[in-house]
Formats: C-alpha cells, sequence, structure tokens
C-alpha cells in the first residue's frame, strides 16, 4: 500500500483526538501519581528543612496511595501555576485546602474529604466574644488571602468591619498579638497545631489567645480533598474506592501532625 500525505494526516487527525483519553489511561497503568501541593500551608502541606513534603493532608494522600496501591510523587509549589498543570496533564491532581473553585470552570471533581475543616474566630482572651455581624462592627478581621473564609468575610462582615487578607495565617497572627488585626478568621486545626502548644495559646495572660467556632457555617464542598480533571472518571473511582470508610472523616485537629511546631526560642512563639 502507498502511503500519501492524506494517509499521515489521518494518522495524526486520530491522535490528537484520542491522546486525552491515552493520558487518562496511562495514569492508572502506570501506577504512579503526580501529586500537586501548596508549599507553605502550615499544618496541612508545606516542605520540612529537607525539602520534603509533609503534613496532614500529605499524610492522607500517602495512606490513600498505599491503600490504593499506586506510587505517589508529591510535588510543590503555588497555587495557579499547580492548578495550571493539573489542567495541562502535567500533575495527577491537586491537594486542596480551603481555596475557592468553580468545579464548572476549573474542570475539575473531587474526592471525599480527608477530614473535615472547621472556622474559628481567632482573638486575645481579654477581648469579647463576637459571634454575630454586628459584634464585628469597626473591628479588623484578618483572613488567609483567596480562601474559602475570605469569601465568607467579604460576603458577611465587609459591610461592618474591615479587612486584611494574608498569603500566610502566620502573619496574621503577629499582627493579632501586635494590636494591628482585632480577630482572626482561620480554622481550628490552625489554632490547634501552630497556636494553642506555645506561649501564644498556654499562657494564662491577657493576650493568650483563644478560639470561637462558628455555628452553622456551611461552606462549599471542597475543602480538605484531591481535586483531579473532571474527565478523569476511572482515576477518581480508584481513589474514591480507596478512601471509603463506614465512618464519618475525622476532624483535621484530631489528625497527628509532624510539622515543627514554634518554640519559645523562635518569633512566632513570641508574645
Amino acid at each position: 500500500m502507498k502511503w500519501t500525505p492524506y494517509h499521515l494526516l489521518g494518522i495524526l487527525l486520530a491522535f490528537c483526538l484520542f491522546a486525552p483519553l491515552q493520558a487518562q489511561d496511562t495514569e492508572l497503568t502506570a501506577l504512579q501519581l503526580y501529586i500537586g501541593f501548596e508549599r507553605n500551608h502550615q499544618p496541612y502541606t508545606y516542605l520540612d528543612d529537607k525539602q520534603q513534603a509533609q503534613g496532614i493532608l500529605v499524610d492522607a494522600m500517602k495512606a490513600l496511595c498505599t491503600t490504593a496501591k499506586v506510587n505517589c510523587v508529591f510535588v510543590a509549589g503555588n497555587f495557579d501555576k499547580l492548578m495550571e498543570d493539573v489542567q495541562t496533564f502535567q500533575l495527577s491532581g491537586l491537594l486542596v485546602i480551603d481555596t475557592f473553585f468553580f468545579p464548572e470552570i476549573d474542570k475539575v471533581k473531587f474526592t471525599s474529604p480527608f477530614c473535615t475543616f472547621n472556622p474559628v474566630f481567632i482573638q486575645k482572651q481579654s477581648a469579647k466574644n463576637r459571634q454575630s455581624p454586628q459584634d464585628f462592627k469597626g473591628a479588623m478581621i484578618g483572613v488567609r488571602e483567596g480562601s474559602l473564609l475570605h469569601l465568607h468575610i467579604l460576603d458577611t462582615y465587609s459591610s461592618v468591619a474591615r479587612l486584611k487578607s494574608y498569603p500566610l495565617l502566620e502573619a496574621g497572627v503577629f499582627d493579632l498579638i501586635s494590636g494591628r488585626t482585632d480577630v482572626l478568621f482561620a480554622d481550628n486545626t490552625f489554632f490547634k497545631q501552630r497556636i494553642l502548644n506555645t506561649p501564644l495559646g498556654n499562657t494564662d495572660t491577657p493576650s493568650k489567645l483563644v478560639a470561637y467556632p462558628l455555628a452553622k457555617l456551611e461552606l462549599p464542598a471542597t475543602s480538605m480533598r484531591l481535586a483531579v480533571r473532571a474527565q478523569d472518571t476511572k482515576l477518581l473511582e480508584t481513589l474514591e474506592k480507596a478512601l471509603h470508610t463506614t465512618t464519618p472523616p475525622p476532624d483535621c485537629a484530631d489528625l497527628p501532625t509532624k510539622q515543627p511546631l514554634p518554640t519559645a526560642s523562635k518569633p512566632a512563639a513570641n508574645p
């Protein structure tokens, strides 16, 4: 049979049409997944002193990979670049902590949650317990930039309070202690792992930081999960089967962490 340019063009078109499907199948047959995570979002995901992936969600993902019998390689980066790498097939999935998502626009689907996310207001022990939006009139509220909690604060409290967003919540803790911020809107796991076991949380002084939980706060079901491409249905089914349990997911604050906590010798622990 004599090959013509038309035959070659047909082969090229067929390759282009079926390449995405082949990429999806390769992920499952190769048994190696590349998982993206934010490099500095303690206690959930971060790089330790040896540049190794650590954190509550990293440990949960490692356990899932073991159960699913796949080899997982962890890749650190900033959220926007990691999301782009998922969409361009450079990553198999992305660990999502509390970042705002449009699943239909971002074309991703999520696993069930590894653990539950519980927002709290963190403030000095000497300050009054604020709950309703009117309690925050004139106050400065700090929150992690670009998070679901940031969106909630903008929607619910911006008409009565001033808002300040932080790339890192630890910077908000400094402002809270110094008085530049009145309240920090975060989550209970951050409070327990990054504050409670330091002099900021266990010394009984007016500057001691305490956390008040929020009642009946409903957030989109995207936190503490793995996001994969919407078309990777086999991958999602495999992970869901390995993740499935008969009990509800634990509170993230109850999961152990190997992260280095602040100490009295470090600035983060000094009130």
